[in-house]
Order: C-alpha cells, then sequence, then structure tokens
C-alpha cells in the first residue's frame, strides 16, 4: 500500500465550503489514477496541516468521501481508497466518440473509439471532457 503524503494543494473557490473542495479534489485524484485502491490518505491532522484548514474540516470532507464509497476508514489505522464500483450500465464508448478522436494523440479516447476496452466504466468526473469530441444528441 502506498502512502500519499505531499500530494494535495488545494485550489480554494469563492462559491464551495472548504469541505467540499477537500472532497472534490480528493475524488479527482481517485479519478485520474493518481489515488489507487489501497492507498493510504494521510491522517486529518496530517491533511488539515499539510493544507493549512482545520482538522474538523478535513474530517468532514473524509466523512463525505465514506458516505459516497470513495474511501473506508479504520479506527486507528487511517484512511484508505475503496476500489470503484462496477458500472451498472457500462456505456459504449465508439458510437458516443467522434471518429476524430485518433487526431488527439490521447489513447485512452483512441481505445474507446476503436472499442478495444468494451464497456469501460470511464469515469469523466475528473475533468471537462472536449465536448466537440461527443455528439450532444446521444446524451439529451
Amino acid at each position: 500500500m502506498a502512502t500519499t503524503a505531499n500530494r494535495f494543494r488545494l485550489v480554494r473557490g469563492k462559491d464551495d465550503f472548504l469541505l467540499a473542495q477537500v472532497a472534490r479534489d480528493l475524488e479527482q485524484q481517485i479519478a485520474l489514477g493518481r489515488l489507487l485502491p489501497g492507498d493510504r490518505l494521510p491522517s486529518e491532522r496530517e491533511l488539515a496541516k499539510q493544507l493549512g484548514l482545520s482538522r474538523n474540516t478535513v474530517t468532514a470532507a473524509y466523512r463525505v468521501l465514506e458516505e459516497r464509497g470513495a474511501i473506508r476508514r479504520v479506527s486507528h489505522r487511517g484512511a484508505f481508497v475503496c476500489p470503484a464500483a462496477p458500472a451498472e450500465n457500462p456505456i459504449d464508448w465508439s458510437s458516443k466518440i467522434s471518429r476524430q478522436a485518433h487526431l488527439l494523440d490521447e489513447p485512452v479516447l483512441e481505445m474507446l473509439a476503436q472499442s478495444r476496452l468494451a464497456n469501460l466504466p470511464y469515469r469523466l468526473s475528473a475533468g471537462t471532457p472536449a465536448l466537440k469530441l461527443f455528439s450532444a444528441g446521444d446524451f439529451s
């Protein structure tokens, strides 16, 4: 199990509560593969110190992530990233991605477009997808 020390830098926004920002940052790192299932998160005290936040804020963010199933907290051991739940309805990505995806030098999009990763439950929550590659009519 890897430890995740010094990976966190909170980008503070005006409109969100700090706990929501911490939770979103951790979810993005999980979605991007920077945090893997089984990785141990920093202790609440350690992460609070690193981000310059109250420990209560980090505790609340960890609680939110635990309720969402993204992490599990083990008493006196720490918080750990949970494996992703299998998708209930995998998406056929080959019909959703532009045929020009291969021109972008994006290996994941290319594999999805060519159906080499059939029914991959690929998360787009980590960022904003290139909207020109998706047919908006398929999602309405």
